[in-house]
């Protein structure tokens, strides 16, 4: 405990050197000098950019580059059109209403009170940005921190024992803006942007269950406890720092940057008065997130050992879903129609690696942007699934009918009478005897095929040939010949007049 206690402080103690350091340095003078000169860009706005010019890091207006950054637009430069803000003010006249009970308040001529207010009314127009690269002048100075990077060694044990230290659920959701996550204080949870590197998700998710603990509102309205937005976000960004670090997370570099940006023009006094706080809910979070990497350990051999019977006794529909979940468990990422191809696919073929391969394929390209690999993929698997001659049926039900032979595709008793109407070879199933499948005889007459109790199945040369002989227009000594070749190399008893 004593060499964990000492640990912590100098961990903490070069958090305080690094962020003085920061506050000090020409390099962070120029950090906020910069980050003050540039706007927030909304997501639209950033994806705008990245349509038009991929290439682009830092942009801003004409006279912008000018007047903020003694730099000057090269001539015949073409902009990057964006959209801005415009807002303006508009007078309405509304109804009163009674600021306690929310009641519209009646006059004495019995009708509603009227009040003029004024409002600010957002519109939006284009206007045109240009990119560093575009122009020419004074250096700018290197300003952004970038995101952590990365994958961490321990990352999903580590994130499943901080949702059981977490006091409330971590949920994986989309954000809007270029928030990572937040503390949600009215429903109690909190969200954690999906879809960033496993560094940059374990340090946010440690950041917003420091949050959780320290300043839930309504805890800290109860104990009387007072601390300002500036105060809260230093302590939540230490103690990810401290957490990050003990389990081999390095955040210097993005947390001391953070934390300084969140203190400018403050002295160190706020930052050594929550030193104590800082340090204490980081020793009982590091503590806690240990005991339950332990629990997990001890867990693991028989959650393996229930996991695959489990796996073993999914049925091909179910083992798709769970696949599908697994993928969606961060966001949502199929539509109901890729949904149901997956699942067809996997009833159809009975194929859990095929369904496996094809529901991640799908995911990937889907994630990346990819339409036309989605549409491939799609294309491919509903190629696969249109070569089974009953679409009524599937794989799944003939293997648990006991039949495994790759020779044989299942039919149903309405497709096995139309095909034997076309002239195809039908066979009735039995279910295994003795380890050894069994096949009844050619069903040679359509009432055997009404009497059978049982599956129906076409081997796959019959079918094959049966789908070929169906896409081109044969003449009667082709169909002939393909008479004849099923009669001499297909499976099943057959006999045949020699003429």
């Amino acid at each position: 405990m004593a060499n964990r206690e000492e640990q912590l402080k100098q961990i903490t103690e070069q958090l305080e050197q690094g962020v003085a350091e920061i506050f000090t340095s020409e390099k962070y003078t120029e950090y906020l000098n910069t980050m003050a000169k540039f706007h927030n860009y909304s997501f639209n706005n950033t994806l705008l950019i990245a349509m038009q010019k991929p290439e682009a890091t830092l942009v801003a207006g004409y006279q912008a580059w000018q007047k903020k950054f003694n730099r000057q637009v090269k001539r015949g430069e073409k902009g990057i059109q964006i959209i801005a803000p415009a807002p303006y003010k508009e007078k309405q006249e509304i109804e009163k209403t009674d600021p306690e009970t929310g009641e519209i308040v009646i006059g004495k001529d019995g009708q509603p009170e009227t009040e003029v207010i004024e409002r600010v009314i957002t519109k939006f127009r284009v206007t045109t940005v240009f990119d560093v690269s575009q122009t020419t002048g004074e250096p700018i100075p290197e300003f952004e921190v970038s995101e952590l990077e990365g994958d961490i060694l321990i990352y999903h044990d580590f994130m499943e024992a901080l949702k059981r230290v977490a006091p409330v659920p971590i949920r994986f959701l989309e954000i809007d803006g270029e928030a990572k996550g937040f503390y949600q204080l009215v429903d109690k949870y909190i969200a954690i942007q999906p879809g960033m590197s496993e560094a940059q998700t374990m340090k946010t998710a440690v950041h917003e269950t420091a949050h959780a603990v320290l300043h839930d509102r309504d805890q800290m309205e109860a104990e009387g406890i007072v601390k300002d937005q500036l105060t809260r976000e230093v302590e939540a960004e230490s103690v990810a720092y401290v957490v990050c670090n003990h389990f081999g997370l390095d955040t210097s570099e993005y947390s001391f940057s953070y934390i300084a940006s969140w203190s400018s023009g403050k002295n160190m006094k706020e930052l050594r008065a929550s030193m104590d706080t800082i340090r204490k809910t980081s020793a009982d979070m590091i503590g806690q997130i240990e005991e339950k990497l332990k629990e997990l350990q001890v867990e693991r051999p028989e959650q393996e050992v229930t996991a695959v019977e489990q796996i073993e006794e999914l049925s091909a529909m179910q083992y798709a879903e769970q696949t599908i979940n697994r993928l969606e468990q961060e966001r949502t990422i199929f539509s109901n129609d890729q949904r149901n191809l997956i699942v067809n696919f996997a009833y159809r073929l009975d194929n859990r690696e095929a369904t496996e391969k094809l529901a991640e394929s799908l995911a990937e390209s889907i994630l990346d942007g990819n339409r036309e690999a989605v549409l491939k993929l799609i294309g491919e698997a509903e190629k696969q699934i249109d070569s089974l001659p009953d679409s009524m049926i599937g794989l799944s039900e003939l293997h648990e009918a006991g039949f495994y032979s790759e020779s044989m595709l299942p039919l149903t008793r309405e497709r096995a009478v139309e095909l034997h109407h076309e002239g195809v070879t039908v066979y009735g199933l039995t279910g295994a005897v003795g380890g050894q499948e069994q096949l009844q005889r050619i069903m040679n007459l359509e009432l055997d095929i009404l009497q059978h109790d049982g599956l129906f199945g076409v081997t796959k040369f019959e079918w094959e040939n049966y789908r070929r002989s169906q896409e081109t227009v044969m003449t009667p000594e082709e169909k002939a010949k393909i008479k004849e070749t099923l009669l001499l190399e297909s499976d099943g008893n057959r006999y045949g007049i020699y003429q």
